[in-house]
């Protein structure tokens, strides 16, 4: 967002439960509906938070610095 300094966060997915049951009960046919729609992965976060931190603090520029590992 512009006027914001950058901020990232990383989530894990695995593969959800009900793919094993769709592999027996729905076939090839739940499988696809499964992957079109997203349901196939299950996100492991149940709550993420990003923090907004303005570039601008009152007259003064924040000064970025860019540290390589």
């Amino acid at each position: 967002m512009d006027g914001y300094l950058p901020d990232e966060t990383t989530l894990t997915k695995k593969v959800s439960g009900w793919v094993r049951g769709n592999l027996v009960f729905g076939g090839l046919i739940g499988l696809a509906v499964d992957a079109i729609s997203g349901g196939m992965a299950q996100l492991l976060e149940k709550h993420t938070a990003l923090v907004f931190t303005p570039q601008r603090i009152g007259k003064f520029q924040r000064k970025l610095t860019c540290v390589k590992p």
